[in-house]
């Protein structure tokens, strides 16, 4: 067997890293209320992209360097769910259980 010259595996390397993807959000949990300010950060998201939530789709505020601002949509259930990057092209990017809800946090009256 050949050895395969150091360069052509670097290469290689650089152009797996530079695929598109989800890496994560930030925060990476919510309120099941939703509403709340989410930062999607990845790789070769383009204009037009659309962002789900599970099975709820996220109003989608800007998109810049990587970065998709979202506002996180309703959820009936407390738990993980997929973070879905639909591309203008309809390619999907998934990042599997990229997101958590939670319990809706009330904060107690203040005392008078």
């Amino acid at each position: 067997m050949r050895a395969v010259p150091l360069l052509l595996l670097l290469a290689l390397a650089g152009a797996c890293s530079s695929a598109p993807g989800v890496e994560r959000c930030v925060p990476q949990v919510g309120s099941v209320g939703g509403g709340e300010d989410v930062t999607v950060e990845g790789r070769g998201f383009a204009q037009g992209a659309i962002v789900h939530l599970g099975h709820k789709q996220a109003r989608v505020g800007s998109l810049r360097d990587g970065k998709i601002e979202i506002k996180t949509p309703p959820c009936s259930e407390v738990g993980p769910v997929d973070v879905v990057v639909t591309q203008a092209d309809g390619r999907t990017l998934v990042l599997r259980q990229g997101f958590r809800y939670q319990e809706s946090r009330v904060l107690p009256m203040p005392a008078k």
